[in-house]
């Protein structure tokens, strides 16, 4: 009988997979967009507080940035006085998308010059600067048009008054930066920059967009986004002394959108705001500005700039009135600098100098309302 000859089965042969292609199949973790930003974020040399982000210092930029992470919202409008860390949210999301689910991502400021800082030293130190994203840096060349990370995310650079720029290919996540400011009002046959950068996501299900600015008058573009939002949220905080729980205005004169001087708590009743108060009005003494602090509505009791940022570390989201429609699309946030825990940016006594300063010159004013503020300036105001 002839002998049965060895047979070796055929060997499945292995696959080299390039890291690229590692990076881009990789699944997302398990993490909200706040929790990727104190896991992964760093912030540079430049910023007052270096080292791991940590969102204790703007705990009201957790339930903004995580509504970027809902499947069912599409855009989130912030209307924000400055040194809030508003771009640092808009950053997180451009981060987390980047690195958790690769994708094509549009970021758009005011200007070209603008749009060349933001990507030569925010983007790119968003990146360099962290242990767990330096990997996106590798070989990536930050302009102020295209990026191309190695996982293939792609970061296109625009800037308001170059339609051109915005209508070249399809965005799954966008992000406009300051549109109030000039660029975002440059007139052409086509659409407006807002609009034109919009088009591009029509191709997503699961689109992001994210619009933030300072507001400038009533009419201004940051409050009409606001204003077509399905619903609108503050940041309550609560009074150490009766636990009531109140958005934060700097007076009854100038309470946007709480014109009445009450708004709704979290259970549906009609409360009176609180205010910042000193005494000596605008011809107040160092000493009397130096006394100022911040009234609670309901029991009326005078909070240090301490007492109130221990209550902004405890605040919750709540919107504005009920809730009526079934499906929300679009989201909206205020907050104002009252709320900022940042290096002195949120002193009250001051804000109260920085006030009544500016009292005699409407263009300061303005500034002040604006900035300060984040409410429209109304002409006549003072």
């Amino acid at each position: 009988m002839p002998q049965q000859a060895n047979t070796v089965p055929n060997k499945i042969p292995e696959v080299a997979w390039f890291d690229q292609e590692l990076m881009a199949w990789r699944p997302p973790e398990d993490l909200t967009i706040a929790e990727w930003t104190e896991k992964k974020r760093v912030l540079s040399d430049q910023s007052e507080e270096k080292g791991p982000l940590r969102l204790i210092r703007t705990p009201y930029l957790v339930p903004i940035m995580n509504a970027a992470q809902d499947d069912f919202i599409e855009q989130i409008v912030v209307c924000k006085s400055a040194q809030i860390a508003g771009t640092e949210g808009g950053l997180s999301i451009i981060g987390y998308y980047s690195d958790q689910e690769p994708c094509p991502i549009m970021f758009v400021l005011a200007d070209e010059d603008t749009a060349t800082y933001m990507s030569r030293e925010r983007l790119k130190k968003m990146y360099t600067k962290s242990p767990h994203l330096s990997y996106l840096a590798e070989n990536t060349h930050f302009n102020k048009s295209e990026i191309t990370l190695p996982n293939g995310t792609y970061i296109a650079m625009g800037w308001a008054s170059s339609v051109a720029k915005l209508a070249s290919r399809p965005i799954r996540v966008l992000v406009l930066d300051e549109i109030d400011k000039p660029g975002y009002y440059v007139t052409s046959k086509e659409a407006g920059p807002i609009s034109l950068a919009e088009e591009r996501t029509e191709t997503f299900f699961r689109r992001k967009i994210f619009k933030l600015s300072t507001p400038t008058i009533e009419t201004g573009n940051i409050i009409k986004e606001l204003d077509s939002c399905d619903v609108v949220y503050d940041w309550h905080v609560p009074c150490s002394h009766c636990g009531v729980k109140q958005p934060l205005r700097w007076s009854r004169k100038y309470a946007w959108p709480f014109e009445d001087g009450k708004y709704r708590d979290e259970n549906g009743v009609t409360r009176d705001l609180g205010q910042v108060q000193w005494e000596g009005g605008r011809n107040a003494t160092d000493e009397e500005i130096e006394q100022a602090g911040y009234v609670c509505g309901s029991c009326g009791e005078l909070w240090t700039t301490a007492e109130k940022n221990n209550a902004v570390e405890k605040g919750v989201m709540v919107t504005r009135g009920n809730i009526g429609k079934k499906k929300i699309r679009k989201v909206g946030f205020h907050i104002n600098r009252i709320y900022s825990l940042l290096g002195n940016s949120g002193n009250i006594p001051k804000m109260v100098r920085d006030y009544i300063d500016c009292l005699s010159d409407p263009k300061k004013l303005q500034g002040f309302v604006n900035s300060t503020l984040a409410e429209p300036y109304l002409k006549g105001a003072g």
